[in-house]
């Protein structure tokens, strides 16, 4: 056999978030449809971010071993070009509503 190079072995580590969007598809197919269902009890006037997004970024963050959203922050902005690509394909799978 032969050694990945080091560009494949990372395309290989970058497949996370679309096998955890795979999984999420299969098993739980209304997810997105549940999470809009749910009431969102901030004032409209003080939401940057939208509800969906954040239950995404916590899951994330759970499935991470991330005990908190600062540690969050910190880890995945270690290396910008792989978050720039998580969020590029998190954007990219659920703009569409």
């Amino acid at each position: 056999m032969y050694e990945q190079t080091g560009k494949k072995r990372k395309k290989k580590k970058d497949r996370g978030i679309v096998d955890f969007l795979m999984i999420q598809n299969h098993f739980f197919p209304n997810f997105k449809q549940w999470i809009e269902e749910m009431l969102d009890p901030r004032h409209p006037s003080y939401t940057i971010y939208t509800q969906k997004g954040l239950v995404y970024m916590g899951i994330l963050k759970n499935i991470c071993s991330i005990e908190s959203m600062r540690q969050m922050d910190e880890k995945f902005n270690e290396d910008k070009k792989y978050i720039f690509k998580v969020t590029r394909k998190f954007s990219q799978t659920y703009s569409n509503g």
